[in-house]
């Protein structure tokens, strides 16, 4: 669940080999459809948990001004006061919840039957939280507030939205991973108030059937800090590969992951808890571990077959440095085995053969 993460890569210099790479066809059948903008489920979340002052500090912005402005005055709300009863950390990627509204402007509430985050708050206080949310919706008018804006939520990320459409990232992505079924569809949510970082949320349909084949991340604000900005632009700039390559990875890693467990737990001694990396990240669990290792495994992959030389060996690098000491051995062996052999019609059908190979490289 927590998927955060912030990185920058360097520029690409080996201009005419990485243009070449860029115009080779991508093989992908079916269009892939993409949302990007502001969601009013995980807006009016995080308005309710910034009020509750457990929330991130916020990238300085006219916008984020015009919030507080207008919802300060029900900062005493009742769905305010849950999130303030709650002893234990509030994660903010806990917006997530969100999703389980829809049909907006009524704001449809689906609660759950189980949810991850019942284990971290208890069921019967998240869902509380979520009947009193819709209840601040409707006694705070957020839907005027949200109308209001929602040309400049189209307008703030339509840099992405080119930029996506230019370099084909998610088609690329899908194209690497095959998986089986209709394409997804991805729900890149814009969240000018966090200032944090991007979250990957691996499954919407748990939260709410009107998402059923979404798949979706928040992407945060990370502006001139020294700056009220009045005009937000979600930049489409040098984490923006990544941002996509990675939070995807893990939504498409997520039913992968939960096939194989077993396999995956048997490997549990490869876990390098005591490695700084692992707790800069708070990384806790193997299986986490092997999650992001994999996924950054495929990212390197992906920057070796369209990236420049340079831009791929800065991206392992990272990793290596980062301690995610498979990612590389990962990396690898998807080049080598998946990628150039097309022996395998899908990542999942190739996914015991790594994991097979771990078992072999690394002992006990």
């Amino acid at each position: 669940m927590r998927y955060c993460i912030f990185f920058v890569f360097a520029l690409i210099v080996s201009c005419a080999k990485v243009e070449k790479k860029q115009a080779e066809k991508i093989k992908y059948t079916t269009e892939i459809k993409v949302e990007v903008n502001v969601h009013p489920g995980v807006e009016l979340l995080t308005v309710i948990q910034k009020l509750s002052g457990k929330f991130p500090k916020s990238t300085p912005s006219k916008y984020n001004d015009e919030v507080m402005r207008y919802f300060s005055k029900y900062k005493n709300a009742k769905a305010v006061k849950i999130l303030q009863s709650i002893e234990n950390r509030l994660y903010p990627d806990f917006t997530e919840l969100g999703f389980c509204f829809s049909d907006f402007p009524n704001f449809e509430l689906n609660i759950p039957e189980n949810a991850d985050w019942y284990t971290y708050y208890t069921k019967e206080k998240v869902q509380a939280f979520l009947k009193s949310s819709k209840d601040f919706a409707i006694e705070t008018n957020f839907y005027e507030f949200y109308k209001k804006y929602k040309e400049q939520y189209q307008s703030w990320g339509e840099p992405i939205r080119k930029g996506l459409k230019k370099d084909q990232l998610i088609e690329k992505l899908n194209d690497f991973y095959k998986s089986s079924g209709k394409p997804p569809k991805f729900y890149i949510c814009l969240d000018p108030l966090n200032g944090w970082g991007a979250h990957a949320i691996v499954n919407p349909e748990s939260y709410n059937k009107a998402y059923t084949g979404v798949k979706a991340y928040t992407l945060g604000y990370f502006g001139n800090k020294d700056k009220n900005d009045t005009n937000l632009s979600f930049s489409y700039g040098d984490y923006s590969t990544n941002l996509v390559w990675h939070e995807g990875g893990h939504i498409f890693l997520e039913p992968i992951f939960n096939k194989y467990k077993k396999e995956i737990d048997a490997l549990s001694y490869l876990f390098n808890k005591d490695d700084q990396g692992m707790k800069n990240q708070n990384i806790s669990n193997w299986e986490y571990c092997l999650n992001e290792n994999v996924v950054r495994g495929v990212v390197i992959a992906l920057f070796k077959t369209y990236k420049s030389e340079r831009a791929w060996k800065k991206q392992n690098a990272k990793e290596i440095v980062s301690d995610f000491i498979y990612a590389e051995f990962i990396s690898e062996h998807i080049l080598a085995n998946y990628l150039k052999g097309n022996t395998y019609p899908s990542f999942e059908s190739y996914f015991p053969e790594l994991l097979i190979t771990l078992k072999k490289k690394f002992t006990l």
